[in-house]
């Protein structure tokens, strides 16, 4: 017997609103008798379906098209008009899977974690009656508007599933959408979106966006722009999930400045590895396109730009790096603080390895499995306010999102009290998470590259409310913070991030807890006594 998949939907109030019959117009033919849409969404039946009103969700026509149901939080005008209610199953809980089988459910299962994407709002599925594709809404970090946007993933002959690859332009904008539907007949795309004056209306267009998805590279994850210092060698190495191709052949690259032209003299691009290498000779901003290439000719670019600064002198010569230094674990064949507080953390799977200066037995090295140290609470490190957090990572992969190189766990509570590692997308971004009343992510698109050392590092100020972020010694990124860390009796670890089990990857060294903000210069000389 073939097993069937379904969505599990659940619990959702439909309204249908009842106009007076000398209203309401003749309608004749199939969809309402409206005009057909073309490739660019269009409002659908205005002032039938979609009216001043909030239209929540997209309307469902029964497969012989002689039936449709939508819901509208619209209320009666007068005393006369009434509502007709429907109860429909039409609102997902979670984002789950399961399977119908000799009439029962099994136990359901979570989709892919790339669908599934934490922390963002992953919701209001269709899925292809065939079991070919997922359309969702999600507010991830390409979304045009925080709320969501809608994204598309493909069902492989192996089972998996593509990454989602953003509907586009014609779909997604600066307002929310949500509520895909495709027709029963294939033929036209069904869904909601939020406008400027804060009601709801219903969109549709022709459903061949998603066979011209289907057959051609598109981008996943987009590429983040990149810094690099004047007179100095730099290598980025292109994520191997950029661009996400269904037919899964192997994909040509090619790169080009984003007006057409050919990559200047200083820079190189490999296309066999897709990395580029370059030695910028000047202070300057070069814009690139790169393009990818299936089997089918088809093609998709995205485009990002390198940033080259030149790199500040600065005298880092007699800087006190002893002030204020709450934890300082150099990982020297023992897991031992060399602070003054002497805090010892216990290993759990991890192994010394060798450091960025090749001496051996004096870094950690983290599985990703399951390996984490751990440092038991102690008054000291409940800091909260001002801090910095610095140290040395070599990563091996980027197998887990929100995997933290530093975290602090809350006991008794459900969130970490803060995280410091890779974001959710950890091929392209990194950064900060504090948890108080809410999570509030600090991540932002920068690429650390595998197999490599680098100084990673950022400062809190609590009281102008200010992160900054360095990468080798450089300020990289400041941001605003909107609420300040909570108090914190738990576990610091190493390697590990408990609210969502994620494990690094990679290896770890020199790691320093400051309870107070390091300036740049502070920084840079922690980076350069650390070469």
């Amino acid at each position: 017997m073939k097993k069937n998949l379904f969505l599990l939907l659940l619990g959702f109030n439909s309204f249908i609103y009842a106009q007076n019959v000398h209203e309401f117009p003749v309608l004749k033919g199939d969809y309402l008798g409206q005009k057909p849409p073309g490739d660019s969404a269009i409002v659908f039946a205005r002032g039938i379906v979609s009216t001043d009103y909030q239209e929540h969700g997209a309307p469902l026509f029964s497969p012989d098209g002689n039936e449709v149901f939508w819901s509208t939080n619209q209320r009666p005008k007068s005393e006369n008009e009434k509502w007709i209610n429907s109860r429909m199953t039409m609102r997902r809980v979670g984002d789950i899977w399961t399977e119908l089988i000799n009439g029962e459910y099994a136990k359901p299962h979570l989709l892919p974690r790339s669908i599934n994407l934490p922390p963002f709002l992953n919701w209001t599925p269709f899925i292809a009656p065939d079991e070919s594709y997922i359309i969702f809404s999600s507010s991830r970090r390409t979304s045009a508007d925080e709320r969501g946007d809608l994204y598309i993933c493909f069902h492989k002959e192996d089972g998996n599933w593509t990454d989602p690859v953003s509907l586009g332009p014609s779909v997604n904008t600066n307002l929310q959408e949500r509520f895909p539907v495709v027709s029963p007949d294939g033929k036209y795309l069904f869904f909601s979106r939020w406008t400027p004056d804060h009601d709801e209306d219903v969109f549709w267009m022709s459903s061949k966006i998603i066979d011209d998805i289907k057959e051609k590279p598109n981008v996943a994850n987009p590429i983040s722009d990149q810094l690099a210092f004047v007179n100095r060698k730099f290598t980025i190495k292109i994520p191997g999930n950029t661009f996400s191709d269904y037919s899964d052949t192997l994909l040509n690259y090619s790169a080009r400045t984003q007006n057409g032209g050919p990559l200047p003299d200083w820079i190189s691009f490999n296309p066999k590895t897709c990395t580029f290498t370059g030695t910028p000779s000047g202070v300057q901003v070069l814009n690139i396109s790169l393009t990818a290439e299936n089997s089918e000719m088809k093609k998709c670019t995205d485009d990002f730009q390198i940033t080259a600064i030149k790199k500040q002198a600065v005298d880092t010569n007699n800087v006190d790096l002893k002030n204020d230094l709450v934890v300082n674990y150099l990982f020297d064949g023992d897991s031992n603080d060399k602070s003054i507080h002497k805090y010892k953390g216990e290993i759990n799977g991890a192994i010394f390895c060798a450091d960025r200066k090749g001496k051996e037995k004096s870094a950690c090295f983290f599985d990703g499995e399951n390996d984490f140290i751990k440092v038991e609470n102690i008054k000291e490190l409940d800091i909260i306010g001002s801090l910095t957090v610095s140290c040395w990572i070599k990563p091996q992969s980027y197998n887990s999102r929100a995997s933290a190189w530093v975290s602090k766990q809350n006991v008794n509570k459900p969130n970490s009290q803060f995280r410091f590692g890779f974001g959710w997308e950890p091929q392209n971004n990194w950064g900060f998470t504090s948890y108080k009343y809410d999570w509030n992510d600090y991540n932002f698109n920068n690429t650390i590259p595998l197999d490599k050392w680098s100084f990673v590092s950022f400062t809190l100020n609590v009281s102008d409310s200010t992160l900054i972020f360095y990468l080798n010694g450089e300020s990289v990124k400041t941001m605003k913070t909107k609420e300040l860390i909570s108090y914190s009796n738990g576990p610091l670890y190493n390697g590990y991030q408990a609210d969502d089990n994620c494990y690094f990857h990679g290896s770890i060294d020199d790691f320093k807890i400051y309870s107070r903000v390091l300036n740049h210069k502070e920084v840079l000389a922690l980076y350069r006594d650390d070469l």
